[in-house]
């Protein structure tokens, strides 16, 4: 991960410090953002994990989103900008019964499994902006620009696995440490990440405002493939092949950029 950081910030320094004109030409901008996912793809190896009638995949509900960074103008309707965005709040939550092998034997028993998850990112972005374009903007000196604006984006995401839990009591979600029946632990991944947007912006003198959606693409992660597992005993520790998810989210963004160099 720490290679992406350092890949990224070189590059968003550089065209930060690129041009030594007076006009102010690099934006500081704070953004807040609804984020919420589509099914994620779950694998899981299931000669150890029970196979069940539901599957495993699901969708992580959503997370809020906060996000800050610097935006270089490169014309009127060109820009680049390195951002960093903290996701927090992923759940995911899946009852299960058990699918019936052959013999009509059933895989274990009915489970409740969930864990969490944070994303934090650091993006490089590329913007075109209809402002300066003819035809794609309204402009009024007294009352600034308006105009749409693509964006497309590449970075690198580390996301964090927390409260890896499979319950065996499908009513015991309320109360997931006291009535699991296995723990993963904490589990760290980073990845290639990507996203793409679409919003509407209005500049009034060094004032930005916009909103717009966003599709964001996180990369692959992995949950824990160390267990402590109730079943076995007391503290009983095994390893499992972990599972592998990959997802996409429709973000919903607002931010605000103020002119600073």
């Amino acid at each position: 991960m720490h290679k992406f950081f350092f890949i990224f910030l070189y590059l968003g320094l550089t065209a930060v410090y690129a041009s030594q004109e007076e006009t102010k030409n690099i934006l500081f901008k704070l953004e807040t953002e609804f984020s919420t996912s589509q099914e994620a793809k779950v694998s899981a190896d299931l000669n150890v994990w029970d196979p069940a009638v539901q599957g495993y995949n699901s969708k992580l509900k959503h997370a809020w989103i906060l996000g800050g960074g610097f935006e270089y103008i490169l014309t009127p309707w060109i820009s680049t900008d390195l951002s960093f965005f903290y996701r927090d709040g992923y759940k995911y939550r899946k009852s299960q019964t058990p699918a019936v092998a052959v013999g009509g034997v059933y895989y274990g028993d009915s489970k409740f499994r969930l864990f969490n998850l944070a994303i934090s990112s650091l993006m490089l972005s590329l913007n075109i902006k209809g402002n300066g374009l003819r035809g794609w903007h309204y402009q009024d000196e007294e009352q600034g620009s308006l105009y749409p604006v693509i964006s497309a984006g590449i970075g690198g995401s580390y996301q964090k696995v927390t409260n890896f839990y499979t319950i065996r009591d499908p009513n015991a979600a309320s109360a997931p440490i006291k009535r699991a029946s296995s723990i993963g632990a904490d589990t760290k991944t980073t990845s290639l990440s990507y996203h793409l947007g679409l919003g509407i912006e209005y500049q009034k003198d060094t004032w930005f405002f916009s909103i717009g959606y966003r599709w964001f693409d996180p990369g692959q992660f992995k949950c824990p493939s160390y267990l402590i597992d109730n079943l076995l005993g007391s503290n009983s520790g095994i390893v499992v092949p972990p599972w592998k998810v990959r997802f996409q989210a429709h973000e919903f963004t607002l931010s605000v950029k103020k002119l600073v160099f």
